[in-house]
């Protein structure tokens, strides 16, 4: 629910800019708007299969701690009569690491939002500057100041954009949880 609500207001936010902007410079922000969908396209296509395995791994590896927490919670008097308490400790650090490199595969995911799109706009920027500089002085003078204003607003918009893209890969990477648990709500009502 946390990553719907900041997909939610984040988009709220980028759309304030992006109106912002467009009365400001509206052939820049139509180049940016243009920039930008292609470069969160192709982040969204490299991304895909590692934000699935992301979300595969996580959701197996909470499936596998839960079973484990609760048939060591349950069966603790079964577990020592039997003599596997040894065994079961090894299990358990086993699933724990298991759970701590599905983590670890999540966090690094979120993590690579920021500095591609970071990149991104160091990009465009770099562009927009090598451009302004091809100008003549008497037509650069007013490109410069706005440039400038469009360079503060293209910064604002990336921490927005950076949360909404890290808010829809934490919610692609837990929708096979949500799957999986709305098929356990049906599985009983149809067997009734």
């Amino acid at each position: 629910m946390r990553f719907v609500a900041m997909l939610i207001a984040n988009s709220l936010i980028l759309i304030c800019y992006i109106l912002i902007l467009t009365l400001v410079a509206p052939l820049l922000c139509l180049v940016a708007f243009v920039y930008v969908a292609t470069t969160t396209l192709i982040f969204k296509k490299l991304s895909a299969r590692l934000v699935q395995i992301a979300g595969q791994g996580l959701t197996q590896a909470h499936q596998t701690f839960n079973q484990l927490f609760y048939e060591t919670v349950h069966g603790t008097r079964l577990i020592r009569i039997s003599g596997a308490v040894e065994a079961m400790q090894d299990q358990i650090v086993q699933v724990v690491g298991q759970l701590g490199r599905a983590r670890f595969v999540n966090v690094a995911v979120e993590n690579m939002t920021f500095p591609f799109f970071s990149t991104v706009g160091g990009v465009l920027i770099s562009i927009l500057v090598m451009l302004v500089g091809t100008m003549k002085p008497e037509a650069a003078a007013p490109a410069v100041g706005l440039l400038v204003i469009f360079f503060v607003l293209l910064f604002r918009i990336l921490s927005p954009l950076t949360l909404i893209n890290i808010a829809r890969t934490n919610i692609v990477i837990h929708i096979e949880a949500l799957d999986q648990l709305d098929q356990l709500e049906q599985g009983p009502c149809r067997a009734r």
